[in-house]
């Protein structure tokens, strides 16, 4: 019994193809995540409010930068030192826990 005969060789390439179909999809929705640090440098708190409304998070990451722009909206700094905590607790692997302990 050979490979080719097996079928294995196009399955390979069909998950090879199926894979680099997927990654622009997620290189697109990872600059839309950090449009909210260029926006927020730039002091477009309003259009930051509305891109948070858009979003929708696939992972921790992604999840720990939307609920840190949030904080940075919040206008109570008590209620914003509640979401840095929260974040550092449930995101710590992430650079926004880091940047949430830099908050606090």
């Amino acid at each position: 019994m050979s490979i080719k005969s097996s079928g294995l060789i196009p399955r390979l390439y069909l998950t090879l193809l199926l894979l680099l179909c997927t990654l622009p999809a997620f290189s697109i929705l990872r600059k839309e995540f950090d449009e909210l640090e260029k926006l927020y440098n730039r002091g477009k708190l309003n259009e930051i409010a509305d891109e948070l409304n858009t979003l929708k998070p696939n992972n921790d990451d992604e999840r720990a930068c939307i609920n840190y722009y949030t904080a940075k909206l919040m206008i109570k700094s008590s209620d914003a030192f509640l979401a840095y905590e929260a974040i550092l607790a449930k995101f710590p692997k992430t650079k926004y826990a880091q940047y949430s302990l830099l908050e606090l």
